[in-house]
């Protein structure tokens, strides 16, 4: 109790947190709806949803980078979903000519989300998979915690075995895709490795990219730029795309960079 107690008094909201925690232990958050610009979310019991429920402008600044980067009748992939902030927004900018695809491996966390495409009846344009991405097929660790830093793990401690995929398997039918983004904990190198095919017919991605993350999957932010500079990428901060990144960069703390594909995909 101390704990929660600290929380409150340090948060910016204090009785929205209150009044979130509340309905959160209870249960009875569920039978709540919050709407973000037009896209609804139900608040269940995830850390994604008790943050919206707080102060939706928290993903103000995702909001406003879709909308600079996304188009109507375009497609959108999201890897490492959630509950759909993402893939709900996008569903709002592409309309019903366009297509997003989702992908969370959390069964729990997944299932918020696919609630999520149908309570804003967006079955058309969204399509939702229950996978991890990665370089091999099989089952994989994955950490069943707090739904907003779940990811692959390394050892058995608080984990559950979730099926694993390339992105390269559900891209097959797709012509081109606008736009890319991964927010996986670490595990985006795996991830793209197992997208080759992919990322020939993809115009940009935004990726997480994190050293601490990065660790215990032996890679740095530098193997990450090396490979999308290898598959004809540039990858930028995405506050100045006036100068790429070199290998030599380091992410010191997480960030999101923006990989941008050097001549863009043809659609037709």
């Amino acid at each position: 109790m101390k704990r929660q107690i600290k929380a409150l008094l340090s948060h910016k909201r204090p009785f929205r947190f209150l009044a979130g925690y509340l309905l959160w232990k209870t249960g009875v958050c569920k039978v709540f709806v919050i709407n973000y610009h037009g896209a609804l979310f139900r608040f269940n019991r995830s850390l994604v949803s008790m943050q919206l429920f707080i102060d939706k402008r928290y993903i103000d600044e995702d909001c406003n980078f879709l909308h600079q980067n996304l188009k109507e009748e375009e497609t959108f992939v999201d890897l490492g979903a959630n509950i759909g902030t993402w893939s709900l927004m996008a569903c709002q900018i592409v309309g019903p000519k366009g297509k997003v695809i989702g992908f969370e491996p959390h069964p729990l966390t997944y299932k918020f989300y696919s609630e999520n495409i149908q309570l804003n009846k967006f079955e058309k344009i969204a399509t939702a998979y229950n996978v991890a991405l990665g370089d091999t097929t099989g089952m994989v660790k994955f950490s069943s915690i707090f739904d907003d830093m779940n990811k692959v793990v390394t050892d058995d401690s608080n984990s559950i075995s979730v099926s694993q995929n390339l992105l390269d398997d559900f891209t097959a039918d797709l012509k081109s895709i606008d736009l890319m983004k991964i927010d996986i904990e670490g595990y985006e190198l795996m991830a793209l490795k197992g997208a080759k095919e992919t990322l020939l017919k993809t115009n940009k991605v935004y990726f997480e990219s994190s050293e601490i993350l990065q660790k215990p999957f032996n890679y740095t932010a530098g193997d990450l730029i090396q490979f999308f500079n290898n598959h004809h990428f540039q990858v930028f901060n995405p506050a100045d795309l006036s100068k790429p990144l070199d290998e030599n960069y380091q992410s010191a703390e997480h960030e999101n960079l923006l990989a941008i594909r050097s001549s863009p995909v043809n659609h037709s």
